[in-house]
């Protein structure tokens, strides 16, 4: 088969025609020659690394969505150090200046007795002796009542003493116990009689006298305490004048 002829543009000398093979040994001994590049190529691709290895270890962070849901989790700096914010650090200690003032907002009171009376050869039947007309106070509350009331007494006749608040000025049976003492029956002369919380948790059964403290006490309660006094028996038990020794009513706040 004959040989192909050169159709390229005219060479002005015979050397500037040259075949496939002729072209191929000319740049394989050039400094820089094909196999010299190919193999550099190949050296420094070697030392990269694969799409697989960047894709597979990119899938071990954490996505920006991620972080963006957990930046909002965090306190901004202006909530620190105000009110109803958060409290600041100062060596690892909260400010003196952004803690309350001990027990406040937690305990109000005392209120004492606003009226006193004696009472004379009471029974069975319940006898006020002091009144304590709280008003209406701007908390949620449930109430905690104390006293110590000397009494006479003799053999037979049991004291019996009782705090009871209301939504106002009411009669015994309408009011709600808070607060009871029990004397000793068998005693001749005075005796002091200490009245202590029936309950201090609201909801809970008092187990001297089965009775439930009441939910706590609204911002809208006028608050009327009673302090009673009966006795156990037919036998009187009575009250003199300047017999209540102590007596306050405290209000703990509660959750609105």
């Amino acid at each position: 088969m004959p040989r192909l002829k050169y159709v390229g543009p005219s060479s002005a000398d015979d050397s500037d025609v040259v075949n496939r093979l002729q072209a191929n040994t000319l740049l394989n001994a050039a400094t820089v020659n094909r196999s010299a590049t190919t193999a550099a190529i190949e050296t420094a691709a070697g030392l990269k690394a694969s799409k697989k290895f960047v894709d597979d270890s990119d899938a071990a962070f954490a996505t920006a969505d991620y972080y963006q849901t957990q930046d909002l989790l965090n306190v901004p700096i202006s909530a620190v150090g105000i009110p109803n914010g958060v409290a600041s650090l100062v060596s690892g200690k909260v400010p003196l200046t952004q803690l309350p003032s001990l027990g406040e907002g937690y305990l109000r009171g005392p209120f004492g007795p606003t009226s006193v009376s004696i009472v004379t050869n009471a029974t069975t039947t319940k006898v006020k002796v002091a009144e304590f007309a709280i008003g209406v106070q701007n908390l949620v509350f449930h109430p905690l009542a104390y006293a110590s009331v000397a009494v006479d007494t003799t053999p037979g006749g049991r004291p019996i003493l009782e705090m009871r608040i209301s939504n106002g000025p009411a009669a015994y049976e309408a009011q709600t116990l808070i607060a009871q003492g029990i004397g000793r029956p068998i005693h001749v002369g005075r005796q002091v009689v200490a009245v202590t919380p029936a309950s201090e948790i609201a909801g809970a059964t008092n187990p001297a006298t089965g009775t439930t403290t009441p939910a706590p006490w609204g911002m809208t309660t006028n608050i009327v305490v009673s302090l009673y006094v009966y006795s156990s028996s037919s036998t009187p038990v009575s009250v003199a004048a300047s017999s209540v020794i102590s007596a306050a009513v405290y209000l703990m706040r509660m959750q609105s």
